[in-house]
């Protein structure tokens, strides 16, 4: 019988990206300053994915940073899906 498919052993990453003094780092979205600006990065939930962006206020990124801004309410603040 012969083989359909052959698995191949993989490794995973060591770790998650840590979350620093100029990037925010979640699940699935990021928050870096680059340039003086502050850009909200998230996968879309579109059909075929892809990586978004968003400029946003330093305040957002201190509010997520310290944890209390989320992903969901910046999405209903800058309006974005």
């Amino acid at each position: 019988m012969s083989k359909y498919f052959q698995v191949k052993k993989g490794t995973y990453p060591e770790g998650k990206r840590q979350s620093n003094s100029t990037e925010y780092v979640g699940a699935g979205w990021s928050i870096k300053c680059e340039d003086g600006k502050y850009i909200l990065r998230y996968i879309s939930g579109s059909l075929q994915g892809g990586m978004k962006s968003v400029e946003v206020s330093k305040e957002d990124f201190e509010g997520a940073s310290c944890g209390k801004v989320t992903l969901d309410d910046l999405s209903i603040k800058y309006k974005f899906s």
